[in-house]
């Protein structure tokens, strides 16, 4: 018994394993989302959501739970370019921001297969520092064109990277309909 749980258990960890062994080729956007949801959840932040839909608004102010926090930052986790149909895609350059004292590191493409058009780290000194991602998503199927700017604002707050702000700004244009604008803002707030 003891001989087929020694041959048994490292095959169930190597198994469990595979997930896991996901090559990061740019930048692990789907970690530090997944990161960001569970310290959001932990701090008990506060979102105040505004949305626009042409001429149509609304605002919610509200305390998001785990799940709230996986749906709403979800949207983010699309910009991943780390999958292995987009190796060697996309190019890397690095840049002085202009504006500010951050540095930029942008990723693009202009390849037909890639939705990310686009991502974008601005961070101090190192990436580990990141205050600002920003990703171009341009979804197009026989029925619509979505065009998508989202954009993460951080700020390190006791020694953590947590997400203080999000914007959503995008079209999207559905066959024999006009376009539609939109635009999704949340702030959040740490009492």
């Amino acid at each position: 018994m003891r001989i087929v749980f020694l041959i048994v258990f490292p095959l169930l960890l190597g198994c469990s394993g595979q997930q896991r062994d996901r090559v990061v080729m740019y930048y692990d956007v789907d970690s530090l989302i997944s990161a960001q949801q569970n310290l959001l959840t932990i701090r008990g932040a506060r979102l105040i959501k505004q949305a626009r839909i042409d001429s149509d608004s609304s605002e919610k102010d509200f305390v998001p739970d785990s799940l709230q926090w996986v749906n709403e930052l979800s949207i983010f986790k699309k910009t991943d370019i780390n999958k292995a149909m987009l190796r060697g895609l996309y190019t890397s350059s690095v840049a002085d921001d202009t504006n500010s004292n951050l540095t930029i590191r942008t990723l693009a493409t202009d390849s037909r297969e890639a939705e990310v058009k686009y991502l974008k780290l601005y961070y101090l000194n190192e990436i580990k520092n990141l205050r600002k991602m920003e990703a171009l998503w341009v979804e197009q199927n026989p029925i619509y064109i979505s065009s998508r700017k989202l954009s993460l604002t951080f700020e390190d707050i006791s020694e953590k990277l947590l997400l203080k702000g999000y914007k959503i700004d995008g079209t999207q244009k559905m066959i024999l309909q006009d376009t539609v604008r939109f635009e999704v803002v949340g702030k959040l707030d740490f009492d």
